[in-house]
């Protein structure tokens, strides 16, 4: 068979087997996160410095590529930003001897604010004119100066460039202003101690912006300092909490203000931290008000999130009787026994007496269908009679349900740059909406002959709950 003994001394020329490099198909998944556990969009994303796509909103980036077999490969990923330091993030790993293989990361990537650039006093312009004097009666007027006596004629040097100092600190050139302050979304600065010296590994813990619920936003580093940076403007008051083995935690409130230094003095010793939380369907809550007894004796209440520390003065090996009470909620009073031998933490759920209501969001009209039809806006001013009863006959004419404006939902998805369409479509579990509302109405006009309104009910994950039509 000549034909085949040819093609296979032309395959064995072209790749012969000691040349050849066998490549796997490697499907690379990608969830960026700061280290506030925030999504970062538009990362950049390289493989072997060669640029290969962006994050989305979400912080997430696939592709799959064909690499070369046990070979080491980096990646990088990159952000730029014109108020943050983003530190880029670098790994490295051997592609597996396979056909395909899959490698999912989740890097943290730190950032810091850039200092705000000073700005210059504007000083008038070099001209060739000299200055304006009263004019001498009966006198000619000074022609202007030709270029080559200004340049001999003495001037004041240029403007030195604003020099690097912090932003904090006084700038010796007198000819800066002071930098502009902060925008809106500011910077809280913590500093742990004990006594005067830094402690570092101090998870210092906040509230969310949108709820009650407290979770870490930042950890100390070997100089015993942080940064939380707001994602919009600050509440008038913030709790805060920060822990650390081996020391009492440390609860306070603080007031944000911009570029606000905080100072944490921890103390040696045992505490016990109590979170209450109230269960609504997927979400646990903070509970405010939740007493708390050690044995038979009042230590206090939990706070608007939910929490509770106390310093423990007792020795190790001595039994802890704490009892927790709630007039309002399911168990109304619990107690646990426990034998001291460091810090004690405990996490006691309740539940709402009566059943909670379902809140559901109602979405703006969408128009579909024959979008050209000159009488459009007519329709869509007069079908909301029709579509508030709607929602009255196959919604809220049940207690069970709760309505949530668009509004809501809006300022809810601005946080976390989402639209409509996407929370719809993707979901929006564990996103800033996740904790407004437990369901999504998106009200659609079909503009047809006749007019038809579609009602479709979306759940957290994206899944169709339920739809109706007339």
């Amino acid at each position: 068979m000549p034909n085949s003994r040819f093609f296979f001394l032309l395959a064995f020329a072209v790749c012969p087997p000691f040349a050849c490099k066998q490549q796997t198909e490697l499907t690379l998944e990608i969830e960026a996160k700061t280290n506030l556990k925030e999504p970062i969009k538009d990362a950049d994303v390289f493989i072997d410095e060669n640029p290969v796509g962006k994050t989305d909103h979400l912080g997430r980036f696939v592709t799959t590529k064909e690499l070369e077999r046990d070979k080491q490969i980096k990646i990088t990923i990159k952000k730029e930003s014109d108020d943050f330091y983003y530190a880029p993030y670098i790994d490295s790993f051997r592609t597996p001897d396979e056909d395909h293989s899959e490698l999912s990361l989740k890097p943290v990537i730190y950032f810091v604010p850039k200092p705000k650039r000073a700005h210059l006093e504007k000083k008038p312009p070099l001209t060739d004119a000299p200055p304006k004097t009263p004019p001498a009666p009966k006198e000619k007027a000074p022609e202007p100066s030709k270029p080559d006596e200004l340049a001999s004629q003495p001037s004041s040097p240029p403007p030195e460039p604003p020099s690097k100092t912090p932003l904090l600190e006084p700038n010796p050139t007198p000819a800066i202003k002071e930098p502009p302050p902060a925008p809106s979304g500011s910077i809280l600065t913590f500093y742990a101690y004990q006594d005067d010296k830094p402690l570092d590994g101090v998870i210092i813990e906040s509230q969310s912006f949108l709820s009650q619920k407290i979770a870490p936003v930042c950890e100390t580093n070997q100089r015993g300092r942080c940064i939380f940076t707001f994602p919009d403007t600050p509440p008038s008051t913030l709790a805060i909490i920060a822990t650390k083995s081996g020391y009492q935690t440390l609860q306070m409130k603080v007031q944000p203000q911009q570029t606000q230094r905080i100072r944490l003095q921890l103390k040696k010793g045992r505490s016990l931290d109590l979170r209450a939380s109230l269960k609504r369907f997927h979400h646990s809550l903070g509970l405010k008000g939740v007493g708390v007894f050690i044995n038979g004796k009042s230590v206090g209440y939990t706070d608007q999130a939910g929490f509770l520390t106390v310093p423990l003065a007792e020795k190790p090996g001595e039994l802890l009787d704490i009892q927790l009470k709630s007039s309002h909620h399911l168990p109304t009073s619990i107690t646990h026994e426990v034998v001291l031998s460091g810090s004690l933490k405990i996490e006691q759920h309740f539940t709402p007496i009566s059943p909670p209501k379902g809140r559901i969001g109602i979405t703006d009209l969408l128009p579909a269908g024959n979008l050209d039809d000159p009488k459009m806006p007519q329709y869509l001013k007069g079908v909301k009679p029709h579509f508030e009863a709607s929602l009255r006959q196959y919604l809220f004419k049940n207690s069970i349900f709760q309505r949530v404006e668009p509004s809501v939902i809006k300022k809810a998805l601005e946080r976390e740059a989402m639209s409509v369409s996407d929370a719809l479509l993707e979901g929006f579990a564990h996103q800033s909406l996740d904790e407004k509302v437990d369901a999504l109405l998106r009200p659609t006009l079909i503009i047809s002959d006749p007019l038809s309104l579609e009602l479709t009910l979306v759940d957290r994950n994206g899944d169709i709950l339920a739809a109706a039509k007339e």
